[in-house]
C-alpha cells in the first residue's frame, strides 16, 4: 500500500508555490506525488489557479521526486497532457484519470501506451461502466472514490467487490471527503494506492480545500496509518509453536521472557567538540562504543545490535566488533540534532533488513559504568510491569532544590518540615543516561525514548558519570580501577 499526494489546483498557478507544496509532501515521506495538468485551453487566466505552469517547471520537480526514489504521476483529462509530457521527455510511473473521463476510450487507450500503471478514477461510473470497461482494458487500474463529500456515502465495500471483481486490475482509493479520519477505515480494505489532495497551512480558500490534506502533520498522519497497516499483516496463518506461559494439562509453567525480541541501538557520531574521536577513545583498554556493545551482548534477549553512525572508522569498529552499522543521514548528524532521531531513523533500516523484534535497547557510549547484571534485571521489570518505556536512573536520598527565575525553591521536600536522610519516603530519581527499554511502536509512533507507561531502574550512583570533556576521560579512567 503507497500514499500518493495529489496536488490540484491548489498552487494556484504559482510555481513557487507548487514548489512548495511538493517540498513539503516529500518531508512528509508520502510515497508518491501527482499533479494535475489539464489541457491547455482550460488556463484562460481568468481566475488564480486557471494559469499554466510552463513545462520546464514539471521537468524540475521530476527530477526532484525521481531524486528522492519516488513515484512521480500526473492526473488528466485530455490526451493533449500526454503529448506535452512526452515531448518533454518526463517518464510517469502512473496516470491517474479524472472519474468523468471514463468513456473517452482513446484517451485510456494512449494512456496505457505512455505508461503500464494507469488507474481510471470511478467516481461516477456503475458496475455495468466497469465491467465494459475492464472487459476492453485488462490492463486498467481502477479508484474508488465518490464526488459526495459526506463521509456517510462513501461506500468503502466498493474497494473489496471491485477488487474480487475486475480482476487482474489493481484497486486503489481516493479521498474525496471531507473527513480524513475515513482514512483509518479504509486501511484494512488493503487498496494498492491511496491518493489525497495535500494543501498548505494557509488560511486561503483554495479549489481543493474541503477535500484536502494538510501538509502540517501529515508525516504523524502517514507514519500513524503504516502502523496500522502493519498490525493488519498480510491475513495468513502461520504455524507456530506452543508458548510455555500456555497450561497444557501438566505442571503449570510460568512464564518466560521471549528470547531475542530486543534490538540494541547504539548512536555514535563522529564528530565531538568535546573530545576528538572521542566514542572510539579507551577506558580499561577498550573504546567507549565497545563498553555499549559488550554491554548489549551480556543479555540473551537481544537480538542484534546496530551501531549509527556517519564516521568511517566507527563503520570498520562495528564491523570488527561483528554488529551491525547503519550509515546516518547527514541531516541527523550534526550536534544540534537529539539522538532519538537517529534510533528512529535505526529501528526503520531494521525493519527494512527485515529483522523482527518487538523492542529496543537504546545506549549512549559516554555512559560505561554499568553492570551485566543491570540489563538482565532491567529487561524482567520492563517485561513484568508491560511498560512501553523504562530509563535507568539513580536515586537521590537528599534535598532537591530548584533554581529558576532567580528563585530558589525546594522540590521533594517543605522547608518548615525538614526531614532526616533516612526518613525520606518518596523517591528522586536521576536520569542518568545509561540505557533505555521502549517499545519498538512507542518509537515509532511518538519518536521519543520514553512515552507511555513510563518505569524506570535503579543503578549505582557511579552510572551517573557521562565522559563529554578531557576532563570526564581522565576521571573515568581513575574510576574504573576503583569499581
Amino acid at each position: 500500500m503507497k500514499f500518493i499526494a495529489e496536488i490540484g489546483l491548489n498552487h494556484l498557478g504559482d510555481k513557487k508555490r507548487l514548489f512548495n507544496l511538493v517540498d513539503q509532501a516529500l518531508k512528509s515521506e508520502v510515497d508518491g506525488i501527482t499533479i494535475q495538468v489539464l489541457e491547455k485551453s482550460y488556463y484562460d487566466n481568468s481566475k488564480s489557479y486557471k494559469k499554466w505552469i510552463e513545462t520546464s517547471v514539471y521537468q524540475k520537480i521530476y527530477k526532484l521526486v525521481k531524486k528522492k526514489k519516488k513515484i512521480f504521476g500526473l492526473s488528466l483529462r485530455h490526451k493533449e497532457t500526454l503529448a506535452i509530457f512526452k515531448e518533454a521527455k518526463i517518464k510517469l510511473d502512473l496516470i491517474k484519470i479524472i472519474g468523468y473521463k471514463y468513456k473517452d476510450e482513446s484517451l485510456i487507450s494512449n494512456s496505457l501506451k505512455f505508461s503500464n500503471n494507469v488507474y481510471l478514477s470511478s467516481a461516477i461510473t456503475s458496475d455495468s461502466d466497469l465491467k465494459r470497461i475492464n472487459k476492453k482494458f485488462k490492463k486498467l487500474n481502477f479508484i474508488h472514490t465518490a464526488y459526495n463529500q459526506d463521509i456517510k456515502n462513501s461506500n468503502l465495500l466498493a474497494i473489496s467487490h471491485m477488487k474480487n471483481t475486475y480482476k487482474p486490475s489493481k484497486i486503489a482509493f481516493g479521498l474525496h471527503c471531507n473527513d480524513e479520519k475515513i482514512l483509518d477505515y479504509v486501511i484494512p480494505l488493503k487498496p494498492s494506492y491511496i491518493f489525497f489532495y495535500i494543501r498548505s497551512s494557509e488560511k486561503k480558500n483554495n479549489p481543493d480545500n474541503s477535500h484536502s490534506i494538510k501538509t502540517k502533520g501529515l508525516k504523524i498522519k502517514l507514519r500513524n496509518l503504516r502502523l496500522i497497516n502493519s498490525y493488519l499483516g498480510d491475513g495468513l496463518k502461520k504455524k507456530s509453536k506452543i508458548g510455555n506461559w500456555i497450561d497444557l494439562g501438566k505442571k503449570r509453567q510460568s512464564r518466560k521472557l521471549n528470547s531475542k525480541n530486543f534490538i540494541a541501538v547504539i548512536p555514535a557520531r563522529a564528530g565531538s567538540k568535546g573530545i576528538k574521536n572521542k566514542n572510539l577513545r579507551k577506558i580499561n583498554g577498550i573504546t567507549l562504543i565497545g563498553h555499549a556493545i559488550n554491554f548489549a551482548k551480556s543479555s540473551k534477549y537481544i537480538k542484534k545490535i546496530f551501531i549509527s553512525s556517519d564516521g568511517k572508522k566507527i563503520e570498520n569498529f562495528a564491523k570488527k566488533m561483528n554488529v551491525e552499522f547503519i550509515k546516518r543521514p547527514f541531516s541527523l548528524s550534526n550536534d544540534k540534532i537529539m539522538p532519538d532521531a537517529a534510533v528512529v531513523h535505526a529501528i526503520n533500516e531494521a525493519i527494512k533488513r527485515n529483522i523482527e523484534f518487538e523492542n529496543v535497547l537504546f545506549l549512549q557510549p559516554t555512559s560505561i559504568f554499568r553492570k551485566k547484571n543491570d540489563l538482565k534485571k532491567a529487561i524482567q521489570k520492563f517485561k513484568k510491569n508491560n511498560y512501553d518505556s523504562l530509563f535507568s536512573g539513580i536515586n537521590l536520598h537528599s534535598m532537591v532544590w530548584q533554581f529558576h527565575n532567580e528563585k530558589t525553591n525546594p522540590l521533594n521536600f517543605k522547608l518548615s518540615n525538614r526531614l532526616r536522610r533516612q526518613d525520606i519516603k518518596s523517591k528522586t530519581i536521576i536520569e542518568n543516561g545509561s540505557f533505555y527499554l521502549t517499545k519498538k511502536v512507542i518509537w515509532l509512533k511518538n519518536r521519543i525514548r520514553c512515552s507511555g507507561k513510563i518505569g524506570y531502574y535503579e543503578m549505582n550512583k557511579e552510572s551517573i558519570f557521562e565522559i563529554d570533556t578531557p576532563e570526564d576521560l581522565k576521571l573515568a579512567k581513575n574510576i574504573i580501577t576503583l569499581i
